[in-house]
């Protein structure tokens, strides 16, 4: 069930590991999640937007928090796309964000229920 009118959907990439450089290896599974809606994250806790040195490349670390319904699959070690509905044959030309730690829950204060889920992700550009 979307909470979200004009929700967009977003493609869950699973599985995979990091090889030796620390770089992700190809998932093992995808799966659409439908009715979201993700936000840029401009300042407060998590990557926003932070200067990054990594390998020899400089850049920038971009981050969205996105919303979606309390039946989301998602965990801290999946891979996301926004806006497309792909399938695991299309993740090596996927543009990718990375989730930022664990699943978020927000609650009804009213009826008790979950309402929806927040959870970060990131990406780096540059």
């Amino acid at each position: 069930m979307a909470r979200f009118r004009h929700g967009k959907p977003i493609t869950v990439f699973r599985g995979g590991d990091h090889d030796e450089y620390g770089d992700p290896t190809p998932p093992t599974s995808a799966h659409v999640v439908e009715g979201c809606s993700w936000h840029p994250r401009t300042q407060g806790a998590g990557p926003s937007s932070q200067s990054i040195d990594q390998r020899g490349r400089q850049g920038v670390v971009e981050g969205q928090t996105v919303l979606a319904d309390p039946s989301v699959d998602v965990t801290h070690t999946d891979q996301v796309a926004l806006g497309v509905r792909l399938t695991l044959a299309d993740y090596d030309t996927a543009d990718l964000w990375n989730v930022d730690g664990e699943v978020g829950e927000w609650d009804n204060d009213m009826s008790g229920r979950r309402h929806l889920v927040e959870f970060a992700i990131s990406r780096a550009a540059g």
